[in-house]
């Protein structure tokens, strides 16, 4: 890679890290990194609002607690990210906890989780008054019923709940109206045991009411006992979580989404970075194109016509060493000349509004015109190969021209020890497909999905602007162009033209 694409790289990466910074600064909740070994590499604004005494601490801050274990789960690759609840002073968070990918260090991602703290506290708080109240209680679901399950007393919230009014209850058993073979194992277990059994978000599909679909509890069955120590009732008290349940799956989800959107806006921060760096260098290139193209061929077509006379002016020379001597470096200035007019070109292709003239072409002419135009080394063979009865393109011919030069060029290039150049086309599709074909070194894989980009080259001499115009020539022509490379066996570039 050139010099210019690699600093293009370094600038680009750069932006895309100075994005991915502003997202994290900017972000309302806390984010830190910190290495295995406890170096704070990173904390937010809202890092040091949340935790105020964080530098001063460093480790021994509650927000680290069991920082070995985090460290060793990660370093004998158990996780890659978990979740955990932790308290600080009065106020309560979830830490997501993830590996920075290809680093020794740790993200921790703080999601406040007050609200929710205070309400697993209130539920638990009225769970236990209710052990010991029956009446009165206007927010919780609470029944007594007798050794055969059968209803002896309903609060109003049970009833509610169960579409019925409380003394619509009252004598009907309970497995009659909500059958449920688990269930009832359960209280006959602590009827017969008088051991109380309790659950928390125990599922339950009202069978009556399928509209509300799962719902979830915390329930407590408790045995009452008579004087004689024997089980005389059972009390069911119930608290729906249906809604904490929901915030729980809620925060989960939040959770991967956060993390999922993080990744996404640091992947599309450094593609628009590298897209606004490229666009400023096309905007450049395309204004100063035209008026280097003129300012440089001026010279060129002098410099061609003082090389057609010398070489005139040579034939007449008698044969020696100086005159073989001045006839290759004639060879040799026409060849840069050829280099320098195809760089001043590919960016004129590359930068102007390109409008096909569309006319019929004889395909195996346009060919020929081709290889003319490229200096073919005695160590090639060139096969060309066109389909008997192969109709006429509809295309432009000097960009069609522009386009098979460019690519048996990249051909030539690429067989600097001799080989095959094939040029095949045939007829599919009712379409016309020409192949360019060499037998060279191939396309590295890592390399492939860059060979259209503008500016990225892998040569010596170069700007990266050739296959970039041949592909923009090739849709001017209403077409497609695509590439096969195998490692050690070549490459062939295929476009496909309307016919006639």
């Amino acid at each position: 890679m050139s010099t210019r694409s690699s600093h293009h790289t370094k600038k680009a990466k750069t932006k895309k890290q100075r994005v991915s910074a502003s997202f994290l600064m900017l972000n309302p909740n806390p984010i830190i990194e910190v290495g295995f070994e406890g170096t704070i590499f990173f904390f937010n604004p809202a890092t040091e609002t949340a935790f105020p005494d964080l530098k001063e601490q460093g480790l021994r801050h509650p927000i680290f607690r069991d920082w070995k274990i985090i460290v060793e789960t990660f370093k004998n690759n158990d996780k890659t990210s978990f979740n955990r609840e932790i308290q600080i002073g009065e106020k309560w968070f979830i830490e997501q906890i993830f590996l920075v990918p290809e680093t020794p260090k740790i993200r921790i991602y703080f999601i406040g989780i007050d609200e929710l703290k205070k309400t697993q506290q209130e539920l638990e708080k009225e769970k236990n008054i209710l052990q010991a109240v029956m009446d009165g209680a206007k927010n919780i679901h609470l029944v007594y019923l007798d050794n055969d399950f059968n209803f002896i007393r309903v609060n109003e919230a049970y009833a509610n709940t169960c579409g019925y009014k409380p003394k619509d209850m009252i004598g009907k058993n309970h497995f009659v109206l909500y059958p449920h073979n688990e269930n009832e194992a359960i209280f006959k277990k602590v009827r017969d045991t008088g051991i109380p059994i309790e659950f928390r978000d125990k599922p339950f599909v009202f069978p009556d009411q399928a509209q509300r679909g799962i719902t979830y509890w915390d329930w407590t069955l408790q045995p009452v006992m008579g004087n004689d120590g024997k089980v005389i009732g059972l009390v069911f008290s119930l608290v729906e979580t249906t809604e904490r349940k929901r915030i729980q799956a809620k925060l989960e989800e939040n959770a991967h989404l956060l993390e999922e959107y993080a990744s996404k806006m640091e992947a599309l921060a450094g593609e628009r970075a590298k897209q606004l760096s490229l666009a400023e260098r096309l905007a450049a290139i395309g204004q100063t194109a035209g008026m280097v193209g003129h300012d440089i061929r001026n010279p060129l077509q002098a410099i061609a016509g003082e090389l057609y006379l010398a070489r005139e002016e040579l034939e007449s020379m008698p044969d020696s060493d100086s005159k073989k001597s001045i006839q290759g470096s004639i060879v040799s200035i026409e060849q840069n000349l050829y280099y320098i007019d195809k760089i001043v070109a590919d960016l004129q292709d590359y930068t102007k509004p390109l409008k096909a003239s569309k006319v019929k072409i004889n395909v195996e002419k346009a060919i020929e015109e081709a290889l003319l135009i490229v200096n073919i080394p005695n160590n090639l063979h060139v096969n060309i190969a066109v389909e008997e009865g192969f109709p006429q393109l509809l295309a432009d011919l000097s960009m069609l021209k522009r386009v098979l030069t460019n690519l048996i060029q990249n051909a030539v290039q690429a067989m600097p020890n001799g080989g095959t150049l094939k040029i095949s086309a045939l007829k599919r599709n009712e379409r016309a497909q020409i192949s360019v074909e060499d037998n060279g070194e191939g396309i590295p894989e890592e390399i492939k999905e860059k060979m259209f980009t503008p500016l990225f080259t892998t040569k010596s001499k170069g700007q990266g602007f050739g296959l970039a115009v041949v592909k923009r020539l090739v849709e001017a022509q209403d077409g497609k162009i695509s590439f096969e490379s195998r490692k050690g066996k070549g490459t062939t570039f295929t476009i496909q033209l309307p016919l006639a």
